[in-house]
């Protein structure tokens, strides 16, 4: 069982590597202020969970990575699984947490150009889903469902990739 002053001191020395993570997972200033004082919150309230002679960075990372986890699923409609951000770009490119961002616009571009299947399939992916839950809420095989993933990221690796070559050469798009 960890002291509470253990638990505080501990957070308070990860305090900004924790807001960076935050900032990194939300890409919005105040998103990741919540998810901040939500982790805090869960590191207290769960503090005899905490092994002494661990980690205590990846333990509370973890309950971050979680909580965003668990926060976006809720969040997630089935029915549109990825994000448009066609309307927030000025607000996402003027935000405090930009420097985490790469151009989201041009990736939703590419994800939106998949099929509704797809974009269902890869949204539940990239939402940490396990293959088999997936499976089960597309009613395909697991099989079935592995060998598209691996061709939907197949795909968009490459058109990235075009992407970054083009960004590189000075020429974006």
């Amino acid at each position: 069982m960890s002291s509470l002053v253990f638990i505080v001191e501990n957070l308070l020395k990860i305090e900004v590597q924790l807001m960076k993570f935050a900032c990194s997972l939300t890409f919005d200033r105040e998103e990741a202020r919540d998810l901040m004082q939500d982790t805090i919150l869960k590191t207290l309230e769960n503090r005899e969970k905490f092994a002494e002679n661990t980690n205590f960075k990846s333990w509370a990372f973890t309950i971050m990575k979680n909580l965003f986890i668990n926060s976006y699923r809720k969040k997630q409609s089935y029915s549109h699984s990825f994000i448009d951000i066609t309307d927030v770009a000025e607000e996402i490119a003027n935000n405090d947490c930009s420097d985490y961002l790469y151009d989201y616009k041009y990736i939703n571009q590419i994800i939106s150009h998949l099929s509704d299947r797809h974009r269902h399939m890869f949204g539940l992916y990239v939402s940490q889903y396990k293959y088999e839950e997936i499976a089960q809420k597309m009613n395909i095989p697991v099989g079935t469902l592995k060998r598209e993933i691996h061709m939907i990221k197949v795909s968009l690796r490459k058109k990235l990739t075009e992407f970054q070559s083009n960004t590189d050469n000075g020429s974006k798009r």
